[in-house]
């Protein structure tokens, strides 16, 4: 049986481990020697392992003095091998290992795992302790780390990892609790431009007392809770900055919200709900366009056809599992929110963002770090950008990402409209209806062709000084010369 297709074996001699890199070397010829080379004889076999152990492991094999009985023993070389190699494994550098072992982003399996192939080496009287002391000083979590502290020395290896692992199944369910939770979308309003100040500064005051709200919030209201300015933030009437001596803007004005006077809506006392947008209708202030943020509830609906006619997705394979990911033209950078890049299991780090993200609104965001993902659609496979984002959003694809994969396509189209009911202009028709300006001296019908002279060298007249500019009684005179000369 032919081995196409089958991965060949490789030993790594330059390996700092070389009893392990043997171990798992040996495992690997033992899987092919008893599957697809099962019905070759022994010495068969021996030429494939002096194959597979490549230049350096043939220069060991020629120093050994073997009986011609033993050199026909497959057990024999690989006992050879072991004992060349067994000197090399230094115990003292693998407790070393261990003891600095942190789980870092693993999973409570993965950290396990790596913690047994290492403490293999170790020769520790008891393992399962010093795996048990391990994980609870090499956890990520200090909420795991006080719980498994707590257990005392009734603790043991299998009961830390369940402990372990519950905590991490319950983070991952919260995460998908906090997912479904209400997104924030952007939407544009149309504000005085004398209320810019007072929304910063309810912006400000309203995340403070988020900080400070306790018990439940209804979802379907956010507070407004305006506050009187001093006169050197701004009027609590009308918002601007004035002294106390001039006459306030709003004296004399109803307001839209709760129609009490003396005062702007904008700074109005009484609750509003989110979906109502008070302007002020004072002639006297400039309109500018302001771009706040709104809390919308997701809508779940229960057939499954129904698909929001307003936005526009795509599953993207990214590091071989499917996304699906919301095409957005406006965006000019690929966004990936943290708990999907977690779930990727990307082996290599996040870059310092070169960019500052800027929403809608203004504000910047906070940006986790740059990487470059393998991304495949359909029979498009390239690598994007993406910018890491603590967020609970949808991931998003850019402007050029979306033409990149053809999931959009830019179209410029032009239409011409023609207002009048007489056929187009020919050639012909241009020569009937405008035969004046075709006909007078100067004007040859047909085409013209002009024989240059090679013998004559060209000349260059040099530029004058003033540009001789001819005037319209000029050019009447010498029209009228040329037409004389013309009938003449």
């Amino acid at each position: 049986m032919d081995l196409n297709g089958v991965p060949q074996p490789q030993m790594n001699w330059d390996s700092t481990n070389l009893v392990d890199t043997w171990k798992k070397f040996k495992q690997h010829v033992g899987l092919i020697l008893d599957g697809p080379l099962a019905e070759k004889d022994e010495k068969v076999k021996i030429t494939y392992l002096l194959l597979w152990v490549g230049e350096k492991g043939r220069d060991i094999y020629n120093t050994w003095q073997l009986s011609e009985d033993d050199a026909k023993k497959l057990s024999v070389h690989f006992d050879k091998f072991l004992t060349y190699v067994q000197p090399k494994q230094n115990s003292l550098l693998a407790r070393c290992k261990f003891r600095y072992e942190t789980q870092s982003s693993d999973t409570v399996e993965q950290f396990i795992t790596r913690l047994k192939l290492i403490a293999k080496d170790c020769n520790f009287k008891d393992t399962d302790e010093m795996i048990r002391d391990s994980l609870i000083f090499g956890t990520s979590s200090p909420k795991v780390k006080e719980k498994l502290l707590n257990e005392g020395d009734t603790l043991t290896l299998e009961k830390a990892i369940q402990i372990a692992q519950a905590f991490e199944y319950s983070q991952g369910q919260l995460k998908e609790m906090k997912n479904l939770e209400p997104s924030t979308v952007v939407h544009e309003l149309n504000l005085p431009r004398h209320s810019q100040y007072n929304s910063a500064s309810s912006r400000k005051n309203h995340k403070t007392s988020d900080r400070t709200r306790t018990g439940p919030v209804n979802q379907n209201r956010v507070k407004v809770e305006p506050h009187r300015y001093s006169s050197q933030q701004g009027c609590g009437n009308c918002g601007r900055r004035h002294s106390k001596h001039e006459e306030c803007p709003a004296k004399g004005k109803k307001c839209n919200s709760c129609q009490k006077w003396n005062h702007f809506a904008q700074v109005c006392r009484s609750k509003q709900r989110v979906d109502e947008v008070v302007l002020d209708t004072d002639s006297d202030s400039d309109q500018e366009f302001f771009i706040d943020c709104i809390n919308e509830h997701n809508t779940f609906i229960n057939d499954k056809n129904k698909v929001k006619r307003d936005q526009a997705f795509a599953t993207i394979t990214v590091c071989s599992k499917p996304i699906k990911f919301k095409l957005d033209t406006g965006s000019q950078v690929n966004i990936l929110p943290k708990h999907i890049f977690e779930s990727l299991k990307f082996n290599g780090t996040l870059k310092k963002s070169p960019r500052i993200l800027t929403a809608y609104n203004g504000n910047a965001l906070p940006s986790l770090g740059v990487c470059c993902l393998p991304c495949e659609h359909g029979s498009v496979n390239s690598k994007l950008e993406f910018y890491c984002l603590d967020t609970n959003s949808p991931p998003i694809l850019g402007m050029q990402s979306c033409l990149d994969y053809e999931l959009i396509k830019l179209v410029y189209s032009t239409e011409t409209t023609c207002t009048s009911d007489s056929d187009p202009m020919t050639k012909s028709s241009v020569l009937k209806d405008y035969s004046d300006i075709f006909k007078g001296v100067g004007l040859v019908s047909g085409k013209a062709t002009i024989h240059i002279d090679s013998e004559v060298p060209p000349v260059v007249h040099p530029a004058t000084a003033r540009s001789c500019s001819v005037t319209w009684s000029s050019k009447v005179r010498i029209r009228s010369h040329g037409e004389r000369r013309h009938y003449l």
